[in-house]
């Protein structure tokens, strides 16, 4: 039977080995009982929308455009890449400035000054005469708006951790249905006195004296426009600002305010009182998401209340989240779990790593990002140019003769389908198998959904449909609909990427969440440039040469997909690592 001292040391010992095991870092209590804030969370992604509207809506009539504004017989898929392309070419040079901007000024004055560059330019695309003036619309389109990397820190910084998978997913969702909306809008709704005479022709009721004869592609583009200035107007009175430093700043001011209230007369404060706390309480509830008390003041404990279980404003509590989380936590390497690439990763960003554009660019984890979302966004992209050609050129010479209605309906149901893939599949897989192995699975889907679709004009060949494709040509849509499916699961990987990009702000001890967000949409908008002019380019040389007999273009873009897979293949598990508590979790830019 052991001694009392024998006792009382084994029960030392196993104290000892129980502080061994426990997490070097334990996550808070707190920040797991923090509610999801819905409102601003719903707000930010009406905003989110304007973007893949814009940017999707002359796919289904570019084509046609061209044709009229070059000429029949001008090589339509090279002119209309180079206009598609222009819209994520001068996006990409304008991104930093635009993410450093959101740094010093606020998320959401920049989020408005891109809905209104994007209200404007589309408008103007719309009343295109001339090559050259859709040409400088679309420049404008994409250089007014930066809103894509300020929205991912938006969300990082509103929304809490635990839930940044459904809320990376849902920018993914806003995308599906936007490029979902837009070729619907640019399919049924372009040329609109030829599609419905009744009601849109010269002299009809809707005919406005000539106006869609003349302006053939002027409807689209003005609803695109009409809703991207309602979301201006939405934005203005309902999106809180979720940079930390201003709200930090807002809610010192505010207890200024208060404390010298306290310290007034009660004469005058009684005077004063009504005015002044109206007007504060207008304010901050605009601003920042307070939720002003009975007397019409803001008060400053009603975001803790929030979060604390009460029934309290879900906007104030995350904004009272952002207010008490300004200190970056301490980062801790464990000595176990040498992982060759996570210990690569630790080595290459110590602790006094800055966080600055160079460090950012010159580490190898943030690069392997880089690389894989440029490759990824350039075979989606470059898939999507090469299935527009593809879908409007001739049968005989590799494609379907698809009319721009039908390319409409496919595009609209594939983002659909898309959609409800992000809401009912991304957050399970990605809780199932970790970003970064459903990261890689994307990756691995690409060459696949690429060599399915020209197998459509494989069936229609050997069935001589020169005409076009009915709708009972059964196989020719059964290859079509599995490129576009696969495509949609390949599209995993663009939430996948955000997660990944903002998880690896815990690699550093300080950085600006905007900048690092703005550094993954270069690489993706650049991508996004490069691809439709080049893919698009590609294919009509392939098909005027019958390269391959029409399907050489195919075949390069299969083989460059397969290089984001190898790519993906050295990036570290920061996800797991954090977990494991070898590096702490933090929003970076908090301090900035």
């Amino acid at each position: 039977m052991p001694s009392s001292e024998e006792r009382q040391s084994s029960t030392a010992q196993d104290g000892h080995d129980s502080d061994e095991r426990q997490p070097l870092l334990p996550k808070p209590k707190e920040q797991e009982e923090e509610p999801f804030p819905f409102f601003p969370f719903l707000v930010l992604m009406v905003l989110r929308l304007s973007e893949p509207i814009s940017f999707s809506i002359i796919f289904p009539f570019i084509n046609p455009l061209v044709a009229e504004l070059k000429g029949e017989d001008s090589n339509v898929g090279l002119w209309a890449g180079l206009i598609e392309s222009l819209f994520m070419a001068t996006q990409c040079f304008t991104l930093l400035f635009w993410g450093g901007q959101s740094d010093k000024r606020g998320r959401k004055p920049i989020l408005l000054c891109g809905l209104s560059g994007s209200a404007l330019s589309i408008v103007l695309f719309g009343l295109s005469k001339s090559f050259w003036w859709a040409v400088v619309a679309r420049c404008l389109s994409g250089a007014l708006n930066g809103n894509v990397a300020v929205v991912k820190s938006a969300l990082a910084e509103l929304v809490p951790s635990r839930h940044h998978p459904i809320a990376f997913s849902s920018l993914s969702i806003c995308w599906g249905i936007g490029v979902t909306i837009g070729p619907a809008l640019g399919g049924f709704l372009a040329q609109p006195a030829q599609q419905y005479p009744t009601w849109f022709s010269k002299g009809a009721k809707f005919g406005l004296g000539g106006l869609w004869e003349k302006y053939p592609y002027f409807l689209p583009c003005s609803i695109a426009g009409s809703l991207a200035s309602l979301s201006v107007i939405f934005g203005l009175f309902f999106l809180p600002e979720t940079l930390p430093k201003i709200v930090k700043q807002r809610k010192r001011s505010h207890e200024r305010t208060e404390d010298s209230e306290g310290s007034a007369s009660p004469v005058s404060v009684k005077q004063k009182q009504p005015r002044f706390r109206s007007r504060v309480g207008r304010v901050s509830s605009f601003y920042s998401g307070f939720t002003p008390t009975a007397s019409g003041a803001a008060s400053p404990h009603s975001g803790a209340n929030a979060r604390q279980g009460s029934n309290g404003n879900v906007a104030a509590a995350a904004t009272a989240r952002l207010e008490e989380q300004q200190e970056p936590s301490s980062r801790t390497e464990s000595a176990d779990r040498t992982d060759d690439t996570e210990s690569s990763v630790r080595n290459d960003n110590p602790e006094g790593n800055s966080g600055s554009i160079t460090s950012l660019i010159r580490t190898p984890h943030i690069q392997r990002l880089l690389v894989t979302q440029a490759f990824l966004s350039l075979v989606m992209v470059g898939l999507d140019a090469m299935q527009i050609l593809f879908f409007y050129e001739p049968i005989n010479i590799g494609g379907l003769s698809l009319q721009p209605s039908q390319t409409g309906l496919i595009l609209s149901l594939a983002g659909a389908v898309g959609t409800v893939a992000q809401i009912g599949m991304f957050p399970r897989l990605q809780r199932q198998l970790g970003t970064l192995r459903l990261y890689r699975f994307a990756l691995m889907l690409l060459p696949f959904s690429v060599i399915t679709l020209p197998m459509a004009n494989v069936v229609a060949r050997g069935r001589h449909l020169e005409g076009g494709v009915a709708g009972s040509e059964v196989g020719v849509w059964g290859f079509v609909v599995a490129s576009n499916l696969l495509k949609v699961f390949a599209s995993f990987g663009f939430a996948s990427n955000m997660l990944l990009v903002n998880q690896s702000a815990s690699l550093f001890a300080t950085v600006r969440l905007g900048t690092l967000n703005a550094l993954a949409q270069m690489a993706s908008s650049a991508m996004r440039a490069i691809g439709p002019l080049t893919f698009s380019t590609l294919l009509s040389i392939t098909f005027q040469q019958q390269l391959l007999k029409g399907y050489l273009a195919w075949l390069v873009l299969a083989v460059i997909s397969s290089g984001g897979i190898l790519a993906s293949m050295g990036i570290a598990d920061v996800e797991g690592m954090i977990h494991r508590g070898e590096v702490a979790e933090r929003i970076e830019g908090r301090d900035a």
